[in-house]
């Protein structure tokens, strides 16, 4: 009778075992989100964090690079913490790629908000803003040494400037073309936007303050600066992004969303813009043109 008894409870061990094994990997897979960004900002993750694995502690940082991606990773580890979903952070490419890639559903979640102006409502669903227009702040980053910039202290002394963006940067375009710069030259990807002012073919280009100790940004061995006390803001907010394509798109357009409510109306996301450096306190005494559309 023993026998019997611990033949049978060694069966219903065994069968529990090999039905964990076989449908594990299939439950994972399920809920598996796949979530785009590019290679710098996956590494500078994996730096900070130790593994680009967020479901362990992501506490925010004050970022010296790349602060504003870097957070909205954090941001979006933390609003599936406690969900049934993970997040597989992927090399997607740039920004465009990125977006391309959800539009298409090879990804779930562009792991960087876009802009409001961007979306398209036939191939996402959009979150609440992350981002509302007064939470983000351009600085006029220009080469060190350059005589015409030295001699700016207004927003008027602009006008006399020329400068550089993207072509598919549309809300760039247009904080450039509400300040009346003289000349707007255009570039195929940041590295040659750094490179024109660093060899002063243009004279300053629109990028969000860093963290570093100057708010100095950097592009491989480029280093540009703001030019002091002038700063403007976005004439746009900027929402996460999901592919309609993906399985649980509704559900997990819902969990960020309610997230990012939770955080703004607690003040939480506030203290966290600014410790990020997103919100730099140390240009919250400077001139700030505010731009309408």
């Amino acid at each position: 009778m023993r026998l019997l008894r611990a033949t049978v409870s060694l069966i219903i061990i065994l069968t529990t075992v090999l039905l964990s094994a076989f449908f594990q990997p299939a439950f994972a897979k399920q809920n598996k989100i796949i979530v785009g960004s590019n290679v710098e900002v996956i590494n500078e993750f994996i730096s900070l964090y130790k593994s680009k694995d967020c479901r362990g502690e992501t506490p925010i940082k004050s970022f010296k690079q790349h602060q504003r991606q870097l957070f909205e990773l954090v941001i979006l580890c933390r609003a599936f913490r406690d969900t049934i979903y993970y997040l597989d952070i992927v090399n997607s490419g740039n920004y465009e790629r990125t977006l391309l890639l959800t539009k298409n559903g090879q990804v779930d979640i562009h792991g960087e908000t876009i802009w409001l102006a961007e979306s398209d409502n036939r191939y996402f669903y959009l979150t609440s803003a992350l981002l509302n227009k007064s939470d983000i702040e351009f600085g006029l980053f220009f080469k060190k040494g350059n005589q015409n910039i030295h001699s700016s202290t207004s927003f008027d002394d602009l006008k006399r400037l020329s400068a550089v963006t993207q072509l598919g940067w549309k809300i760039d375009r247009k904080i450039l073309a509400k300040l009346a710069i003289r000349d707007v030259y255009y570039a195929s990807n940041t590295s040659s936007m750094f490179k024109m002012v660093d060899r002063g073919r243009v004279d300053f280009m629109l990028w969000s303050f860093s963290g570093q100790a100057d708010l100095s940004i950097f592009n491989n061995d480029i280093k540009l600066i703001p030019i002091e006390n002038l700063k403007v803001s976005a004439l746009d907010s900027r929402h996460f992004a999901i592919s309609k394509k993906s399985r649980y798109a509704f559900e997990l357009a819902q969990i960020i969303s309610k997230y990012l409510l939770k955080i703004r109306k607690s003040g939480e996301l506030e203290r966290n813009l600014i410790k990020s450096n997103i919100k730099s306190p140390y240009v919250s005494h400077w001139q700030i043109h505010t731009l309408t559309d």
